[in-house]
């Protein structure tokens, strides 16, 4: 909805006073643990990439923007779009931390399971974890993941940092339909085991591993109907791919696989206007909205 990604662009890229994060730990956190690693020499060595079908191109990648570049890829020729990290990009602790407070926030708002039609998940919208948690994250988009992925996409896809915006944020658990607790009784968990292959809205998608496979749950990953792939790794690996291809999460037999999921796409003005004119009008329609319905509500008593 409208207002759901008002809140996603206020907690990733507002720079109003008015929303600007407190320093303060407010919540009586530790010191969230490092941050995403620093060095980005060897993103090559980092990452495995793969190819898909020229056929299977999806049309957001076809339509997004030339380079002026000699070593530019034409659109029809863009098939490296699936990228796979070879080894954690965030720490064990860090990914710990992510799911420890997402319990925290479920225990008090429940899980939505609900917001994508298309294909539901059971999941956690960041912003409305706390500030010293969204201010982790966003901090660790702009300073580290958004320049390693500019890098890990070009030359099929040449994008600025500056450019990168999030579209959605989330973290999703997958949990395995019953599972067995210590009694040997079957226990019901919120997650879906399962997500149906669908379509992103995104030019790039992002899951990022917050636990580990075998020891924590047993089956699950991304599945790629391109290339028929089964994509997993250890908690802090990192899967980007092309939002629009066809996609789906494979089922979970046993446990809880917990990921952190990130919807991307390019701001790129040729407007002539300043920079998040469309974004700043869909906030103020949103703030119009949420006075009519106070209004309306005034108006009903």
């Amino acid at each position: 909805s409208l207002k759901h990604h008002v809140k996603v662009f206020q907690t990733f890229h507002s720079t109003s006073k008015d929303d600007d994060m407190n320093e303060a730990n407010e919540d009586g956190d530790d010191s969230p643990p490092p941050l995403l690693p620093s060095s980005l020499d060897n993103i090559s060595d980092l990452f495995l990439s793969f190819r898909i079908p020229p056929k299977d191109i999806p049309q957001s990648i076809l339509q997004h923007p030339p380079s002026s570049s000699i070593i530019a890829i034409p659109p029809n020729q863009r098939t490296r779009l699936i990228h796979a990290s070879k080894e954690p990009i965030l720490t064990k602790q860090a990914c710990q931390y992510l799911i420890n407070k997402a319990t925290q926030t479920t225990n008090q708002k429940g899980w939505t399971t609900d917001r994508h039609i298309q294909a539901p998940t059971c999941d956690v919208p960041v912003f409305d974890m706390s500030q010293s948690v969204t201010k982790w994250i966003r901090n660790s988009f702009q300073q580290v993941l958004f320049p390693l992925l500019c890098q890990l996409v070009s030359p099929d896809l040449v994008i600025s940092p500056h450019e990168l915006r999030v579209q959605d944020c989330f973290i999703v658990r997958y949990d395995a339909a019953a599972t067995n607790n210590d009694d040997g009784n079957k226990q019901n968990r919120p997650g879906f085991s399962f997500l149906k292959p669908h379509q992103d809205e995104s030019l790039l998608s992002l899951t990022i591993a917050l636990n580990d496979m075998d020891q924590d749950y047993t089956d699950g990953g991304l599945y790629v109907a391109s290339t028929q792939d089964i994509l997993n790794g250890p908690s802090g690996t990192v899967l980007c791919f092309a939002g629009g291809l066809v996609h789906g999460g494979y089922p979970v037999t046993s446990g809880t696989r917990w990921i952190l999921t990130v919807f991307l796409y390019v701001d790129v003005n040729q407007s002539g206007k300043s920079p998040g004119y469309t974004l700043k009008a869909l906030e103020q329609e949103s703030k119009k909205a949420l006075q009519d319905d106070d209004d309306n509500d005034d108006g009903e008593l």
